[in-house]
């Protein structure tokens, strides 16, 4: 490998020149001031957009895939596990273990049979769990 510097075009700077820089994302240098005007107004606009395009008359934090990315960027406070739901293998309470064989798919199978609850995933941000239900 080799490196070699073309001088003629290579941008020195200071660190606090650079961060001017790199904060402005434009070769003009910006103050704080500007860039916080610019980002308000940048954020403004893609709200206005996404309300428009996805929000049927709501506003931004309503609309449900704003509502479902805000809960799973903040997580849950209930310290439940998340994953997905499981099926019983034997009789017991209790939680579940993972199944030995890795078969997920059992907890969709006992919920979709003839008799099963047929419940589905609930909204995100307003998730109290799932069933559990016995192996198919």
């Amino acid at each position: 490998m080799q490196l070699a510097i073309n001088w003629t075009q290579t941008d020195l700077r200071t660190g606090q020149d650079w961060r001017k820089f790199y904060l402005s994302f434009d070769t003009a240098s910006a103050d704080a001031a500007e860039i916080q005007t610019a980002a308000k107004t940048a954020i403004a606009s893609y709200h206005t957009a996404f309300e428009q395009a996805h929000g049927a008359g709501k506003a931004f934090a309503e609309i449900p895939m704003i509502q479902a990315f805000c809960q799973c960027a903040r997580g849950f406070e209930d310290n439940k596990p998340v994953h997905y739901p499981r099926a019983r293998q034997q009789p017991g309470v209790g939680s579940i273990p993972p199944h030995p064989e890795g078969k997920a798919f059992e907890w969709f199978v006992a919920n979709d049979r003839v008799g099963g609850p047929k419940v589905s995933l609930p909204e995100l941000w307003n998730d109290l769990g799932l069933p559990l239900l016995d192996k198919p």
